[in-house]
């Protein structure tokens, strides 16, 4: 009880709840959330998408969100992204949530003639709304030295219920596809470049910048297998969190049915083109967190006709740290890709 006192006392006197960043295993489903010059990058799709993740039973988000591209003939082979996202957390006894709506924008310029080697700029601006509730929370104060006593006042002292700020975070990309069945991809963002206040104290204690890395290839091995090994790291002043992971994608067989001849009827393994409205993909893939807890996550998913699904579970595998041993979180991501129906000038798209 005395470590959980503790604990509160330390939030309440100016630590600045690094943690309560957006947080995800699927960072991919939505990489722009992370940083913005990931903002449609597809021409191809308007893209929406929702996210729930629920970790130790404690910290439950939900996220929104939404992109596209607009390729105009005043861009010629540029892209330029627009996009937007919610998400809302919800945190611990003391029910902490944070609330955050944003823009994002990403311009892309083409820096060769066969349009394979993209670099993107991106910005976006949000506003975010913060609140607790001290009703299930324990305080020194309420400590005698010997037991806990909770009909002594809690010592609020100078502590708010809320805090607002808006928020300012950019980034940039290079994406550079050489071949038909080969890409890569690395991104750097900063976030809360503005450094905004964020405390429910009557201080002037500001919200540390945060750097994010993130790189992948993606390369298809053969008619029916595709492969993107991955990694993202991202670190707020004294906490880092370090994932490195594969996913896979395999294109799963199409029944053809002969109705002369009923007992030809097979499973047959094809190669299809993504636009063909019959491709179902099975995805499967697996990372590990080493920073800050060590975590092996696998997920499952399927990708079929523009939809996208995929469920994943976090296994906390520390042998040390009692008090995260044994937890895991849950989490689920389902996109929806919508043709677009403006006329475009040629140009690279990446599913």
């Amino acid at each position: 009880m005395k470590r959980l006192s503790v604990i509160v006392l330390f939030i309440f006197t100016g630590w600045n709840l690094i943690a309560q960043d957006v947080h995800h295993s699927q960072f991919n489903s939505s990489l722009f959330m992370y940083n913005p010059a990931m903002t449609g990058q597809n021409q191809k799709y308007f893209t929406a998408g929702l996210n729930y993740r629920n970790q130790w039973n404690v910290y439950k988000t939900f996220s929104f969100f939404m992109d596209k591209s607009i390729c105009q003939d005043f861009l010629d082979r540029d892209k330029w992204g627009i996009g937007l996202f919610f998400f809302n957390d919800k945190a611990g006894d003391g029910d902490l949530k944070t609330t955050e709506a944003a823009l994002s924008s990403s311009y892309s310029k083409c820096l060769n003639a066969d349009q394979s080697l993209f670099f993107s700029l991106g910005a976006s601006v949000g506003w975010v709304s913060k609140s607790i509730s001290y009703d299930n929370l324990q305080f020194l104060s309420q400590y005698t030295g010997l037991t806990y006593d909770p009909t002594l006042p809690p010592d609020l002292s100078g502590a708010g219920n809320s805090s607002n700020y808006v928020d300012f975070n950019g980034g940039c990309l290079l994406d550079y596809h050489p071949f038909s069945k080969t890409g890569f991809s690395l991104g750097y963002s900063l976030n809360h470049i503005n450094k905004p206040i964020y405390t429910f104290m009557n201080t002037d204690q500001h919200l540390p910048w945060k750097s994010v890395f993130h790189g992948s290839i993606s390369t298809k091995i053969n008619r029916s297998l595709e492969m993107e090994p991955f990694i993202y790291y991202s670190k707020q002043e004294a906490s880092d969190e370090l994932l490195i992971g594969a996913q896979f994608s395999f294109l799963i067989s199409k029944l053809e049915y002969h109705s002369k001849h009923p007992t030809k009827n097979i499973v047959k393994y094809i190669t299809l083109r993504r636009k063909d409205k019959e491709d179902f993909y099975f995805l499967s893939g697996a990372m590990v967190r080493t920073t800050p807890f060590r975590d092996f996550v696998a997920f499952i998913g399927f990708d079929y006709n523009k939809y996208y699904f995929t469920i994943s579970y976090d296994a906390n595998i520390n042998t040390g740290k009692e008090i995260i041993k044994r937890r895991s979180g849950i989490e689920f991501s389902f996109i929806k890709k919508l043709p677009l129906n403006n006329k475009l000038k040629k140009c690279n798209n990446f599913d």
